[in-house]
């Protein structure tokens, strides 16, 4: 009986990360808009290895915010800033001196 109730949540995760995917842009959509109208820098942080929320959407942001500046950090996933934090305050120090 055990083993039955698992394999119900076998992929549970994995299914809503894809849903959530799906909806990042139309949740944000409105806030998006309304900062890209701004005119003011824009730093976008992003792990490549980030499993919640793919690389490709922080490159669409990217696009979306016309003249913001993307980080990617390799070594990362979901948190650059803790996982890669000397990087990270490299690039934000960096960002705010411009």
């Amino acid at each position: 009986m055990q083993r039955a109730s698992l394999s119900i949540w076998k992929g549970t995760t994995e299914g809503m990360l894809t849903i959530l995917r799906k909806e990042f842009f139309n949740t944000l959509s409105d806030e998006l808009q309304q900062l890209a109208q701004l005119d003011i820098p824009i730093l976008i942080v992003w792990g490549k290895e980030d499993k919640a929320i793919p690389v490709k959407m922080g490159e669409e942001m990217h696009r979306i915010l016309k003249g913001s500046r993307l980080e990617i950090f390799d070594q990362a996933g979901h948190m650059p800033q803790y996982e890669c934090s000397e990087e990270f305050n490299k690039s934000a120090l960096e960002f705010l001196q411009q």
